[in-house]
């Protein structure tokens, strides 16, 4: 991948090592990994009185988490010195995530989220924050297998000349792990109904729809050829983005979908949500969220 010369396995659990372990040597036949286990008990809170046994228990409880990652790691495959392994000591398990990636730099990190009746099963707040704050791709896996030929599903919108940039990065890196792993690229965006944003006749509402989807098109075309996708087609659907997105990736049998995401904070984070996490309650395939470029903690 382009950005991705390094990439971070967050392990969490014992399951995740061979799994995460599996995609990332579809990247690469030797990629060069390194794996995460974020350690948070409580103890940090302590009064200071205790400061000295608390550092104790902290190094206690780190190389035993640490002996817990590399029999992991050993029971995926990864043979001695393979692969770079800490266990971390963090409150928040997606700062944890964020400052190993950060020290050893690398370009993508993987995390395999539980599926809850098909979706993703994302915590409340970590794996949301990392999403968000994330300076670089973060791919959720749900642990299914990629087919053999993946369908790797690209969202953006063309309307959005606000991150025109982000767009492009999103389309880069989908075609840099396309590449990796000979898979077909699709490129999808999304306009609301008609129906819900203005009233007309049924003619004139066809009209005015048929309208779009020729312009959108148009754009997506172009898009595609200021790119370096070689073989990419291309789709415009109609309606709530997250159902047509998701009712894509099923009738299509995609593989990994890949949106942009942007951290929101204030009234509008409250009020508006973020797109990609619309469409991550909703589709049932793997997802690899891409940051714009000036994106930060």
């Amino acid at each position: 991948m382009s950005q991705a010369n390094d990439v971070l396995l967050v392990v969490q659990h014992r399951a995740d090592a061979r799994h995460l372990m599996d995609v990332a040597r579809r990247f690469a036949h030797k990629p060069n990994c390194h794996a995460v286990r974020v350690v948070y008990e409580g103890v940090a809170d302590l009064r200071t009185r205790h400061i000295d046994r608390t550092q104790e228990l902290k190094s206690y409880v780190l190389q035993a988490e640490e002996s817990v990652l590399q029999e992991a790691l050993e029971q995926a495959g990864v043979l001695e010195g393979e692969v770079e392994s800490a266990a971390v000591w963090n409150p928040r398990t997606w700062e944890g995530v964020i400052h190993a990636a950060e020290a050893c730099d690398a370009g993508l990190i993987l995390k395999r989220v539980e599926a809850r009746e098909g979706t993703f099963n994302l915590g409340v707040s970590d794996d949301w924050n990392l999403l968000r704050h994330s300076r670089v791709p973060v791919l959720v896996s749900a642990g299914k297998d990629w087919k053999e030929t993946p369908d790797i599903a690209v969202a953006v919108d063309v309307y959005d000349a606000e991150h025109g940039s982000l767009n492009v990065r999103i389309l880069e890196e989908a075609v840099s792990l396309c590449d990796a792993v000979g898979g077909r690229l699709h490129l999808l965006s999304v306009f609301p109904s008609l129906s819900v944003l203005m009233e007309a006749t049924p003619g004139t509402t066809r009209s005015i729809r048929d309208e779009i989807e020729r312009e959108a098109t148009e754009l997506l075309k172009e898009f595609v050829a200021a790119s370096t996708a070689e073989d990419c087609s291309v789709h415009v659907l109609e309606g709530e983005t997250g159902d047509q997105i998701a009712g894509f990736c099923a009738e299509t049998h995609i593989d990994l979908l890949v949106v942009g995401t942007k951290a929101r904070s204030g009234i509008a984070g409250l009020m508006l949500g973020n797109t990609s996490e619309q469409i991550l309650s909703k589709v049932e395939v793997d997802v690899m969220t891409v940051p714009p470029l000036d994106s930060g903690s």
